[in-house]
């Protein structure tokens, strides 16, 4: 019974009515995340002699895990509660996908190929409206992703051709949506979609005349808890 008693309370405390509106994301904070992200990467390798070009693509939902801290404001304006908060944060783990595909020098033989990512750094800016009440917070989402992208092809014995490999760290844009309710004053949770596209990676192989490239681009959408530290 008095475990029922203090379910209870907490849930009034969290859900129920209260005579002052609770804000999150307000002054200093911080959260943790859990999602899917939908990646797109694609492997292209170019003929430079004939300009043959050969594709192969693969999209694959993965789990992720995103922990941030962030800085926010609402500006109490004659047109309502304007926002702008910042966040530091990252991403994880690193994700990876597997193609086969004909050569496209090597039109005969079939080639293996593998492509990966993974953020390191996610630096957002995250202007909002607080609408109908200081409990929710709709904002828009815009700023940079520092990531880590790789491709490799194995090596193919029948062409007499060694692995080839290819990393690189890349600055990318992001861009989203999302929405935050507040359950107290240090405690909310936030609904976010966020799409984040990364600059091409290549390589060229001289000895075949042919052009090695990724492309990446990410849809996340995750839900996290965001905790408030004390306002003073």
């Amino acid at each position: 019974m008095r475990k029922l008693i203090m379910v209870c309370t907490l849930l009034s405390f969290l859900f129920g009515p209260r005579i002052v509106e609770a804000t999150v994301r307000e002054g200093v904070y911080a959260g943790a995340g859990y999602g899917g992200t939908y990646d797109f990467l694609e492997y292209k390798a170019t003929n430079l002699l004939n300009c043959n070009v050969v594709k192969k693509s693969k999209n694959r939902f993965h789990s992720l895990g995103t922990v941030f801290i962030g800085y926010g404001h609402t500006f109490n304006s004659c047109n309502g509660n304007v926002y702008l908060g910042a966040e530091l944060g990252t991403s994880f783990p690193k994700r990876r996908v597997t193609v086969r595909r004909p050569g496209a020098t090597f039109t005969g033989q079939t080639f293996t190929d593998h492509m990966s990512v993974q953020e390191y750094v996610n630096l957002d800016l995250l202007p909002g409206f607080r609408f109908f009440c200081d409990d929710l917070l709709f904002y828009a989402r815009v700023g940079a992703s520092y990531a880590h992208l790789q491709f490799s092809q194995d090596a193919n014995a029948a062409a007499n051709l060694t692995a080839l490999h290819k990393k690189s760290d890349e600055w990318g844009l992001r861009v989203g949506t999302g929405i935050n309710y507040a359950f107290c004053d240090w405690l909310g949770v936030a609904l976010d979609y966020i799409y984040t596209g990364y600059p091409d990676i290549s390589k060229i192989r001289r000895s075949t005349s042919t052009k090695h490239a990724q492309k990446t681009h990410t849809q996340y959408i995750g839900v996290s808890l965001i905790f408030n530290f004390p306002k003073r």
